[in-house]
């Protein structure tokens, strides 16, 4: 049996493949720490999920046609910590795919996500996104 912190981003990722990418943000811990690894433009620490929103999710929206789709193919977790590999599938609003392989490690305080780092082709987001 998956551990309750397993549990709740297996949740999130199921709707999210349902269509519901807002079961993330309303899972993310007011004061979540978000860190993307590497040199891209989306690379660094934001803190807060306004900040998120603002600096991360808005300009990534802003170059894609729809939301990408993440399909995990493992999740596992031990004690406030999840990890999560992943596809992801999207389009560029002119056309060029953006499939991107990620890990995310999560950590969760009670059912929300307090933390995120997330891991990802830097060299795909520089070739597709700049």
């Amino acid at each position: 049996m998956a551990n309750a912190n397993t549990a709740v981003v297996q949740h999130v990722f199921d709707e999210m493949g349902a269509g519901n990418p807002q079961a993330y943000f309303e899972t993310m811990a007011e004061d979540v720490r978000y860190t993307i690894i590497g040199s891209t433009p989306f690379s660094g620490t934001y803190e807060g999920r306004t900040q998120v929103i603002e600096r991360i999710i808005a300009p990534l929206m802003a170059k894609l046609d729809g939301f990408i789709t993440l399909t995990p193919y493992v999740i596992f977790g031990e004690g406030d910590r999840v990890c999560v590999q992943a596809q992801g599938q999207a389009r560029t609003t002119s056309g060029q795919a953006y499939n991107n392989t990620y890990c995310f490690v999560f950590r969760l305080r009670g059912e929300k996500i307090v933390e995120i780092t997330e891991y990802m082709d830097t060299a795909l987001v520089h070739a597709v996104l700049g």
